[in-house]
Order: structure tokens, then sequence, then C-alpha cells
């Protein structure tokens, strides 16, 4: 594995991670608010 496919895998990984964080807070707002 090339350190070119660890940085893509890596960037995939933690991008996923943050739109599923910010997924997730965003379903919880309307409870917060309701």
């Amino acid at each position: 594995m090339t350190w070119t496919n660890r940085i893509t895998l890596a960037a995939t990984l933690i991008a996923g991670a943050i739109a599923l964080v910010t997924y997730a807070q965003a379903l919880s707002l309307p409870a917060h608010f309701a």
C-alpha cells in the first residue's frame, strides 16, 4: 500500500466520521428544540 492510498483512506475515514457526527447532531437538534 502506497502513501497516497493510506492518506486517501485516512481522509475518507475521517470525512465519514465527521459526516456521521454531523448527521447525528442534525437529527438530535429537533428533539432539543421541541
